[in-house]
Formats: structure tokens, sequence, C-alpha cells
């Protein structure tokens, strides 16, 4: 009864030499310890560049989560590529809508791509640090329509006007006061509702901007920081309000947000439709000091032919 099993025991022997001779082939290795962030219009420029899209010498490589905080150590991948001058290409990725797609990450079409020949050779580790901003304003680039385009640097706030039942103020505040995050600049937009108070805050711009339409991508951008839940939106032709996304509590930090408004502006536009961003909370409770703050506020989208 004994021999059956001196029969099975022979291939599964065979089988595990063939895996401790393999001749698979040996990879180079990238590593990312950062990620720089380009000025935009000569001024320091936030970002959330939450993975980078890499390809070698024009092949999709992979998608890599970057965390420089990681107490493991840099990002890290191999490559099957190896040579004196090898073609990487990185594209900053973000995540759309993070709050209600957390799962969707997208390389960021208004992020110009970085390239760059490196040698790589095999088992060592080649560190490259991407820099990234956007792409060129203007032909074959991206716009920011002017109207929709605010740092709260050099502006008064006459181009806001609050929400007809919002009895708070909106005031300027250096976004440094505040706890860490992001935000970039000498001043920040800044909202605070005292404890006991049971008041919204709520803000509209003045100025109506008309986007594209059939829409291609547009997104709005906003730094924000907050222990409020925010509620961002779309005025239509100085009428009727769409909420696009409900941005919860920030926990003290300034963080940026990627708002995808192409979905928002089929559903409530049209060819000759205008839109003013609105920014609101629901009411306060009343048990404790309630803030919001934000900065660099910015539609784009491509270029129209």
């Amino acid at each position: 009864m004994k021999i059956p099993w001196v029969f099975f025991l022979i291939p599964l022997l065979l089988f595990g030499c063939e895996i401790i001779n393999s001749s698979d082939p040996v990879p180079s290795y990238i590593s990312v310890e950062r990620v720089n962030v380009l000025d935009f219009r000569n001024e320091p420029n936030s970002a959330a560049i939450y993975d980078v899209w890499v390809s070698i010498e024009g092949k999709y490589q992979g998608t890599y989560e970057v965390d420089t905080n990681d107490p493991d150590g840099p990002l890290t991948f191999p490559v099957l590529a190896e040579g004196d001058s090898v073609e990487v290409t990185f594209n900053g990725g973000v995540i759309r809508d993070f709050y209600i797609n957390p799962g969707r990450h997208d390389p960021y079409i208004f992020y110009e791509e970085y390239t760059v020949k490196v040698p790589l050779k095999k088992t060592e580790v080649t560190v490259i640090n991407p820099s990234i901003g956007y792409r060129p304003e203007g032909e074959d680039g991206i716009e920011f329509p002017s109207k929709a385009f605010e740092s709260f640097e050099s502006t008064n706030l006459s181009r806001y006007v609050a929400c007809s039942q919002c009895d708070i103020p909106m005031q300027k505040i250096d976004p440094a006061t505040l706890n860490g995050g992001i935000a970039q600049g000498n001043n920040a937009a800044y909202f605070e509702i005292p404890e006991g108070s049971t008041d919204a805050i709520g803000m509209i711009q003045r100025s109506r901007i008309p986007l594209p339409f059939p829409p291609v991508e547009v997104y709005f951008e906003m730094d924000y920081n907050t222990n409020l839940d925010l509620l961002i939106g779309i005025q239509i032709n100085g009428g009727g309000v769409w909420t696009m996304i409900t941005l919860p509590p920030t926990e003290g930090n300034y963080l940026k947000a990627y708002i995808f408004m192409t979905d928002d502006i089929a559903a409530v536009g049209g060819l000759n439709s205008e839109y003013a961003i609105f920014i609101s909370s629901f009411n306060s409770d009343g048990s404790e000091l309630k803030y919001a703050s934000f900065d660099n506020l910015r539609i784009v989208y491509p270029t129209p032919p």
C-alpha cells in the first residue's frame, strides 16, 4: 500500500526543483521619494497627487500609490527594462470626487506628463522624483475661466455674495493660523459660526461663467479645511442651485478636492447656460464653534478646438 505514495512523491520533488532553479528575468527598480509640484502662474501651487501612472518606453507599466509618509520607506517598484537611457514617463493621478468615489483613481488630464531618460541596471535602484504641473494654457492646452479662478491673494470679497438666509460674514484668514495641510499663499476665505449659534454658512460667486456644452471634462478644484459638512454646487443662470457633492470635515487639515462637474452640467445645463459656484453648509447644532476655510478655487477644462 505504500507504493502509490512513492509514485506521487517523485513528480512533487521534480516540480519543487524546477521552482528553485527558475530562470525568471531579473528586474531593475525605480524609487519615487517625492512628487514635486510645479508653481502655477509664478505662485506656489497646491495639489493632491495620490498616485503615479508610469510608462516605460511608451508602454504602460503600472499605477502606484505615492505616500511620502509611509514608514516602510519610499515607493519602489520593479521594471523589466534595462539600458543606459531608458525613457520613463509619469502622469499624476488624483482621486475624483474622493468621498463618493473613493476607489476612482484617474490620471489627471490637466497635469502635464513628466518624461525623463535614465540608466536602469538589473537589481539596482534608480531614484526619480517627478515634477508635475498643469499643462500649458491656451491652444491645445487647458482653460481656467478668470471669473472662476480665486486665490484670495489680491482680490477683495466683493466678488462673492452670502446666501439670502445666511448671516455669517465671509472673512479672509492666513491659512497658517489653522492646522496644517496643503493650502498655499497668505490668504484664504474663512467663515466662523460661534458656539451656541444654529446659523449656516453660504456664498455664491457674483459672476456667472459659461462652460462648454455638450460638456467636456470639467473639474472644480478647491482646498478646504472645515469641521462642517460642506455642500458644493452650481447656480444655473442666476436661478436654481444644484448640489454636486457634500464634503465631510477634514480633521483640522487643508485637503484638496477635484470635483468632476461634467455629469452635473449634462444634467442641468444647456447650450447657453451660465454657472456660478456656491459653497454652503447645513445649520450648526450649536454645540461648538464651527468653521470653514477654502482657497484656490478653480474651474478647469480643455481648450475648445
